[in-house]
């Protein structure tokens, strides 16, 4: 599923469905980048990692339920499959192969940033001791893929987008998710 938002960056989710012991299960992955075919990859990656996770230990994979209760049902959660109307992105990816370096794209990620009028804040928590580059970076006004909710992007993108012809209400935003 293409979730690219305004900001341009080629973004996806994989969806993993299928029956095991007479249960469905639902597994997905998401990934972005740039370069549509590194973001595809990294979706397809996080899906497998995802899978792997629940496959370690003898353990079979299955996430029949959430809460070890209530079925996981595919047709329960209609956002996780395609709406059959294919939409096509204005500027396909404009940086791809662009973008050769890390420093390149972390420059992108600021430029696409401050574009949206959106700060990009960076901590750089390198120990000198250990010698391995850490840093933590934070976007005010972007929102975590778990149900965080506030006003903002959250509620204006897809009006922006042509996706909604109104903001929707918290009340009827994403139900519980699978991995939330």
């Amino acid at each position: 599923l293409d979730v690219t938002s305004d900001l341009g960056i080629p973004t996806y989710v994989a969806i993993l469905h299928w029956m095991q012991n007479g249960q469905e299960n639902i597994e997905f992955g998401s990934g972005a980048h740039f370069d549509k075919r590194v973001a595809l990859l990294r979706t397809l990656t996080e899906l497998n990692q995802f899978m792997s996770i629940g496959l370690m230990n003898g353990g079979t994979g299955e996430k029949p339920s959430l809460d070890g209760v209530t079925p996981l049902h595919l047709a329960d959660y209609p956002f996780l499959t395609p709406s059959g109307a294919p939409m096509t992105r204005p500027d396909p990816d404009p940086l791809a192969g662009l973008l050769e370096t890390t420093r390149d794209q972390v420059n992108a990620c600021v430029d696409t940033a401050t574009r949206a009028g959106l700060d990009f804040l960076v901590l750089n928590q390198t120990r000198p001791d250990i010698e391995v580059p850490i840093v933590r970076v934070i976007v005010p006004g972007l929102r975590h893929f778990y149900r965080r909710f506030g006003p903002g992007r959250l509620y204006d993108v897809p009006v922006k987008l042509g996706l909604r012809d109104r903001p929707i209400p918290e009340s009827e935003l994403t139900p519980f998710l699978p991995h939330s």
